[in-house]
């Protein structure tokens, strides 16, 4: 491949700047390209809100850029139905909003991407939790809520942990037919289709969820599900279901997210075009000059060292001292740790 040093003039995005002597590389295509590694970016609100509008997804999750006295960040909102009230009872729909998810300045523009792209599949995720409810104790309950008061599960952890012994396989299928009417999905409810017992002594459950009118994420409820359980406890079943139904939600992100059009994260993307794409981009012979290769070194180490935590809390910075001093000497910039 044929480089030479990067003009002004090249096109990149907002927020990006190549480093001084940055090659210009010629890629297989007949392309050519700054590679990421050899910008440095200077990421504002603005910037940050134009890679929001460049990405795509569910119209029911927007997401927002933003600064505070905390700095640069992106949130996800959610449209819906509060999923602790009654439906009839709602005569609207709702927004509400996720944790803030802050933005370094100079973060490369793919990182922060794949943070919007992060920040949707847990916008997703909490409401997944919220629709697994389960008729219990009197009440009803979403056992896989972040809402849960988790100070208060650790003093009583002794309390929290399963005594469920396996059940034979009888039994066990007895006690899930009881279970599953008590269940519900996003308003679906879950019917058993099939059961295999492999001689390993792993059960195979297909289940198929019935969506109803009420159903929001209806990308999920509708489908098929297979779980494969290790152990014949109902404990062991609901957990397998929660991964399930989260594994379905997080492939929805991925299958229907874009940033200007293209799936990045879609199965449909060729896996060794993105390998011959790395190793084109990331060859080492592409920097020809020593002085552009100090200047690489010294802009990687600035970002590095922008990044040093200072641990104020001398308890706190004793314990990571410690933890720190079982691996022996270590590269890279130490944490700053403030004993006093």
């Amino acid at each position: 491949m044929q480089n030479k040093s990067a003009e002004s003039s090249h096109v990149t995005l907002n927020g990006e700047q190549p480093l001084e002597g940055a090659p210009l590389i010629q890629l297989k295509s007949g392309n050519s390209c700054i590679p990421q590694h050899f910008l440095h970016y200077q990421h504002t609100i603005s910037t940050i809100q134009q890679v929001v509008l460049d990405c795509e997804f569910d119209k029911r999750f927007p997401v927002f850029a933003g600064s505070d006295d905390g700095g640069l960040y992106i949130q996800v909102g959610i449209i819906g139905y509060d999923n602790y009230r009654e439906l009839a009872k709602q005569p609207q729909r709702k927004i509400v909003y996720g944790r803030k998810w802050r933005i370094e300045s100079n973060f490369p523009t793919s990182e922060l991407i794949q943070t919007v792209y992060l920040a949707l599949k847990k916008a997703r995720e909490h409401e997944v939790r919220e629709l697994l409810r389960l008729r219990c104790f009197s009440g009803t309950s979403a056992p896989f809520s972040c809402h849960h008061d988790l100070p208060l599960m650790a003093r009583h952890a002794s309390g929290m942990t399963s005594q469920s012994q396996a059940l034979p396989l009888d039994s066990f299928i007895g006690e899930l037919q009881k279970l599953l009417p008590l269940l519900e999905f996003d308003h679906a409810g879950f019917v058993l289709k099939h059961l295999e017992c492999r001689d390993s002594g792993q059960l195979i459950i297909d289940l198929s969820i019935n969506p109803t009118d009420k159903s929001q994420l209806i990308d999920i409820s509708g489908y098929q599900i297979t779980l494969i359980l290790r152990q014949l406890t109902l404990n062991q079943f609901l957990h397998q279901l929660m991964d399930e139904l989260l594994r379905l939600s997080d492939e929805t992100v991925s299958e229907t997210f874009t940033y200007r059009g293209f799936k990045r994260f879609s199965q449909q993307v060729d896996v060794f075009a993105i390998a011959e794409l790395s190793v084109d981009t990331r060859n080492t012979a592409h920097i020809d000059t020593p002085e552009f290769l100090q200047r690489l070194t010294s802009a990687n180490y600035e970002v590095d060292r922008g990044r040093i935590p200072v641990v104020q809390h001398p308890v706190i910075a004793q314990k990571v001292q410690q933890v720190l001093s079982e691996f022996g000497p270590l590269d890279g910039v130490l944490p700053e740790l403030k004993h006093q």
